[in-house]
């Protein structure tokens, strides 16, 4: 866990932690400090998460939200999964009861509008923090620039063959 103060305009790393977060470009009461913390990887599993579970929170004294920009450089763990997993990866707002019942359907994610560098190897987005705590989750998205690993519909009237010749 850290706690960083995001005035100005450069990014600040999160002491060894792989994020970075600033204050969101025209973010009005951006925060000027921010807590935050990698979840380990038994409570990112028991949320239903394949990939890495921020917890972030204002540490400024204000309890008012505000925005702002947080990055994590994923290279340490790019290839954790295979199907260009890394290249798919996007933020996403989690609710707070997603880490105690993550099966129900309210507590499914919310994509955030997230970039992702495929050279730097880091997915970043403006999330909004304030004094109660807000989870963000670093997961792959169906589609990328390798391909759509989305599931296909299947029709009723679909036909398959299987095996050699056919007389």
């Amino acid at each position: 866990m850290a706690d960083l103060a995001t005035a100005g305009a450069a990014a600040v790393k999160a002491g060894r932690l792989p994020v970075r977060v600033a204050a969101a470009p025209r973010a009005s009461q951006a925060p000027q400090r921010v807590r935050v913390e990698v979840l380990d990887r038994q409570t990112t599993a028991q949320a239903g998460v394949a990939g890495v579970v921020l917890r972030l929170g204002r540490a400024d004294g204000v309890a008012t939200a505000g925005r702002t920009r947080v990055s994590l450089d994923y290279r340490s763990f790019a290839t954790a999964y295979g199907a260009d997993w890394s290249s798919r990866l996007r933020l996403v707002s989690l609710p707070g009861r997603a880490l105690t019942t993550p099966g129900r359907k309210e507590c499914a994610g919310t994509p955030l509008p997230s970039r992702n560098d495929l050279v730097t190897m880091s997915v970043s987005a403006e999330v909004s923090v304030g004094a109660t705590q807000s989870l963000v989750a670093a997961t792959a998205g169906a589609s990328g620039p390798a391909g759509d690993y989305s599931a296909t519909p299947l029709s009723p009237s679909a036909t398959w063959a299987a095996g050699g010749c056919h007389r």
